[in-house]
C-alpha cells in the first residue's frame, strides 16, 4: 500500500480540523495547547517524559560503552550518542539508506528464549575495530568483505564487551549472547510490527577526531524499568473501576440526534421547480411516530410537540432494546 506524502498532523492541520467540524473554540485551543508534528507511522510506545527519562539510561551506557573499550585496546576511548529513536522492526531492515545486509548482528538477553534485543556493527566498523586489536593501523578497506574468521572472533569478544556494557548501565549481570554472531542476518526473527528502540552511537580513541559506529535495536518493553514505564499499575485497577470509569466517560459524550418526520422521492427536475410556499407530501400519517437517529440508526420513536415556543418531540418508544 502507497503511503502518503505527508503523514504528519501539525497545528495548522489540528485547526483545519476543528475549524471543520464547528469548534468555536478552535482559537483559544491552539494558544493553550502546544502542538508538535505527530508521525502516525512511528510507533510512540514511550511518552515524552519516558524517553526524557530513556536519555539518561543511554547516557550512562555510552560512557560504559568508552569504558569497556578502554580495558579492551589499552587506550583511552570515548564514545558519544548519536540518536536514541523509536521505530517499527520492517523500517529497520527495508532502509535503502543504509547498507545494513552487510552489517554484523550479536542477539543477547538472559536466555535464547528471552532475547532483549541485538547490537548490529556496519562492516566498515566492524574492520576497523578489529584490525585495532590486532594492532594494524592505515586507511579501512572500502571494498566489502567479509571478516576472516580471526577477525569474527575478535568481533565477538568486541561485542560481548559491548553486551557488559549494555549489562551495567541496565543494572543487570545475566545478559549473555544468543546464537553468536550473523552478517547480513539476524540471529533472531524479528516481527515487522515489533517495536524497537535504536540506540545509535560513536567510539572511538580518545586522541583521534575519528569514531566508528555501532547501533543498539533494544524490544521497547525490555526498556520500561530504565524509561520510568510502569506496567503495573494499569493492570492493579480493579476490572469494575475501569467499567465505571469508562462508563463514567461515554457519559459525557456528546451525541446528536435527528428527528425524521418522513421522507419523500422527487426527481431533480422537480426539485428544482420548487418554489417558497410550496407543500410536500411525505411519506407518514400525523399519528404516525418520528424517528430518532443516532449514529444513522433509529433508536427511539416519538410524537412531535412543542415546548417553550420550540419544536420539541415525546419518546414513545425504545426501538431494539435487549
Amino acid at each position: 500500500m502507497t503511503r502518503p506524502a505527508n503523514t504528519s498532523l501539525s497545528k495548522d492541520k489540528i485547526q483545519q480540523l476543528l475549524a471543520a467540524v464547528g469548534a468555536n473554540s478552535a482559537k483559544n485551543i491552539s494558544e493553550d495547547i502546544e502542538t508538535t508534528d505527530y508521525n502516525w507511522f512511528q510507533p510512540h510506545y514511550f511518552s515524552r517524559d519516558q524517553l526524557n527519562q530513556l536519555n539518561l539510561f543511554t547516557e550512562k551506557l555510552v560512557l560504559e560503552c568508552a569504558a569497556k573499550f578502554t580495558q579492551l585496546y589499552r587506550n583511552d576511548f570515548v564514545a558519544e550518542m548519536i540518536s536514541t529513536t523509536q521505530c517499527f522492526a520492517g523500517d529497520i531492515f527495508n532502509r535503502k539508506d543504509e547498507q545494513t545486509g552487510t552489517d554484523y548482528y550479536i542477539a543477547f538477553g538472559p536466555d535464547k528464549n528471552q532475547p532483549v534485543g541485538l547490537i548490529g556493527i556496519p562492516l566498515k566498523s566492524a574492520m576497523a575495530w578489529t584490525t585495532q586489536i590486532l594492532g594494524e593501523t592505515g586507511d579501512i578497506e572500502e571494498v566489502a568483505r567479509k571478516l576472516s574468521p580471526l577477525e569474527e572472533s575478535l568481533l565477538t569478544d568486541i561485542a560481548s564487551n559491548l553486551i557488559d556494557a549494555f549489562a551495567v548501565a541496565y543494572g543487570s549481570r545475566n545478559f549473555y549472547m544468543i546464537n553468536g554472531i550473523t552478517m547480513g542476518r539476524l540471529p533472531i526473527e524479528l516481527q515487522g510490527a515489533a517495536e524497537l528502540c535504536e540506540i545509535k552511537f560513536k567510539t572511538g580513541k580518545a586522541d583521534s577526531n575519528e569514531g566508528c559506529r555501532g547501533y543498539f535495536l533494544i524490544f521497547c518493553e525490555k526498556l520500561n524499568s530504565v524509561a520510568g514505564k510502569n506496567l503495573q499499575a494499569a493492570t492493579s485497577v480493579p476490572d469494575k473501576d475501569v467499567a465505571k470509569a469508562i462508563q463514567e466517560n461515554l457519559s459525557e459524550l456528546p451525541v446528536e440526534i435527528t428527528i425524521e418526520l418522513g421522507q419523500t422521492r422527487f426527481n431533480f427536475g422537480r426539485i428544482m421547480d420548487l418554489q417558497a410556499g410550496d407543500i410536500l407530501m411525505l411519506d407518514k400519517r400525523i399519528d404516525e411516530p418520528a424517528g430518532f437517529i443516532v449514529g444513522g440508526k433509529t433508536v427511539f420513536r416519538g410524537m412531535p410537540a412543542q415546548s417553550g415556543g420550540n419544536y420539541a418531540a415525546v419518546v414513545t418508544e425504545i426501538c431494539n432494546k435487549k
